[in-house]
């Protein structure tokens, strides 16, 4: 078993710098993944584009999922974005 952390993120669309918060961990993926499509917690909070669920803590993540915000659908899956390909362990940056 491995914890899944869920962690919301701005891109600043004019430097590609990015923040970031971790808004917890779960016991595994699917109570993760779960928790971002009924958006528990308001993760948008009216700033964060993106929510990312990083399965492990080490270097070498066990896996990641995306989502995007739509105004009218919610969290969507996406790819990663490209300003952040190559950053892993977003929960604990």
């Amino acid at each position: 078993m491995t914890a899944a952390f869920v962690t919301s993120l701005y891109i600043d669309d004019n430097t590609s710098k990015f923040d970031s918060r971790t808004f917890g961990f779960f016991v595994n993926m699917e109570d993760a993944v779960e928790t971002v499509r009924r958006n528990i917690g308001n993760l948008e909070e009216c700033l964060y584009d993106y929510v990312v669920i990083g399965e492990g803590i080490h270097a070498e993540v066990k896996s990641e999922k995306w989502f995007k915000w739509d105004e009218e659908k919610g969290w969507t899956d996406c790819d990663k974005p490209s300003e952040l390909v190559g950053i892993v362990n977003f929960a604990l940056s």
